[in-house]
């Protein structure tokens, strides 16, 4: 099944949202928006083991994470592999 495009998964009541033009720092991005991330198990209980040995929550581990590999992607340290694969379909 196709994915759908963010049109068409919008109803006319809720706002498109904003469209950004240069890279900010995440740290100054206005508010905290809460989102999940599903993860297997053992990621999950590894996470935990680092929080847990450094005295920090799930949370405050993860939230440091993703700003760290933020800033990082941005400087060019760190590239996201990037896998292609072609497809074919039979037409009617």
């Amino acid at each position: 099944m196709a994915k759908k495009k963010w049109d068409e998964m919008m109803t006319d009541d809720e706002p498109k949202p904003k469209r950004q033009t240069k890279p900010r720092d995440p740290e100054d991005l206005g508010r905290t928006i809460s989102f999940g991330v599903g993860r297997k198990e053992g990621e999950v209980a590894e996470i935990d083991d680092i929080a847990r040995g450094l005295g920090f929550t799930r949370n405050a581990i993860m939230g440091w994470l993703i700003r760290y590999c933020l800033r990082e992607i941005r400087a060019g340290n760190l590239s996201i592999p990037v896998e292609t694969e072609t497809r074919r379909k039979l037409g009617d």
